[in-house]
Order: structure tokens, then sequence, then C-alpha cells
């Protein structure tokens, strides 16, 4: 059974604390363990943005790897990545799932460069540990997280009631 998110002080003021930021064009990184609530965090911030009145998407890396390789083959490339930097939101799950082929990284960092760009708020969701993250997200994703808002680091255990490490060693 899982537990209420609501009744971890650390998860609501994390929450808390990106929702407040979103109109500001942020780029955060949410990582840890499995289970302790990255992906309902930001599904809270998504419903936030949207009942303001703002658009919000949520895409898991890899379906957006596969969307852009679906829209280059027919010539949509522009299209395709004019279509992820429009939402006021978009949090890209499962970040280290992706493709892991220099067209994916180039391109998810491309998406992530327009954003910033066009003052467009993003979230990124992995459970990759720190340094490892760094490493797979590359230095101009890094550059532009540290420059907006942050790596936030989901410390507490999983809501699942698993006390397990999940896939933070990958």
């Amino acid at each position: 059974m899982m537990a209420d998110l609501n009744s971890s002080p650390q998860w609501t003021t994390a929450t808390a604390g990106i929702i407040s930021r979103l109109k500001e064009g942020v780029t955060f990184v949410l990582h840890g363990m499995n289970g302790n609530g990255k992906t309902q965090c930001a599904v809270t911030a998504l419903k936030a943005n949207c009942a303001g009145g703002y658009a919000s998407r949520y895409y898991r890396a890899r379906d957006i790897n596969n969307y852009l390789l679906d829209m280059q083959q027919d010539g949509h490339r522009c299209r395709a990545i004019n279509t992820l930097v429009s939402p006021s939101l978009l949090v890209i799950d499962e970040w280290e799932k992706r493709f892991n082929t220099e067209y994916s990284q180039e391109s998810l960092s491309l998406v992530i460069d327009k954003r910033y760009g066009a003052m467009k708020s993003t979230i990124i969701i992995s459970n990759l540990k720190a340094d490892k993250l760094v490493e797979v997200l590359g230095s101009s994703v890094v550059d532009r997280i540290k420059e907006t808002g942050g790596l936030i680091e989901f410390t507490w255990p999983s809501f699942r009631g698993q006390n397990t490490g999940g896939n933070n060693e990958s």
C-alpha cells in the first residue's frame, strides 16, 4: 500500500518549491531511488500549471526519442522540436532510459536549450545518482539546470513500502 505523499514534509516542500517557480522558465532534475515520489511531484506541478491556464506535457524520454526519429524520417524534425518547446511546462520522465545515441543526446539537448531560450520550464526525472546524472545529461543541459533551477535529490524512503535502492546505480 502506498503511503500518502502529502504526509511527507520533504516531498511537500520540494513540490511547493517547484510549483512556485514554474513561471520563471526553470529547469529542475528530480532524482533518487524508485518510489519516493519524483514523478508524482512532477505530475502535481503539471496539474497546478494546467489549473493556472498554462499548457503542460508529460513524456517519457524514450517516447520523445521515438517521436523525434519518426518525425525526422518524415522530414518534420523542426516541427517536432517546436511541439516539444511550445508547452509552458514539459516533464521528461525516465531520462536514463532514453536512447544512448549521439542523435538522441543532441536532440534532447536541443529541446532543453530551445526551452531555455524561450523561458519555458522543464522537469527532468531520473533514478540516477548525481555523479552519473551529470554524465548522461551532458554539459549543455547541466549548465541550464544550474543557471535556472537545480538538481533535487529525493533522499527519503520509498512511498511504495519498498526498501530498495532502485536503479540508482545506473
